[in-house]
């Protein structure tokens, strides 16, 4: 019969211990942490895009240029 107490009593015990904890434990929200990152420096000097091609062309006609002037003397 004291067993049967006992167990009774151990029971009834984990029964409301049980739905006491039912929801769990949740850590309380903290705050996010506030990183600063600053700006990217300025770039300081960048060509637009039509300027390199604009220099190959130029170079080849120069090239072009010069070597039809120095075709002109051989002609012999």
């Amino acid at each position: 019969m004291r067993f049967t107490k006992t167990l009774v009593a151990f029971a009834v015990a984990t029964t409301f211990a049980s739905s006491a904890i039912a929801g769990g434990y949740e850590a309380p929200a903290a705050a996010p942490e506030v990183v600063y990152i600053p700006p990217a420096p300025a770039a300081g000097f960048s060509l637009p895009a039509w300027v390199i091609p604009a220099a190959l062309l130029a170079a080849l006609v120069a090239v072009a240029a010069t070597s039809s002037e120095s075709d002109e003397g051989t002609g012999g």
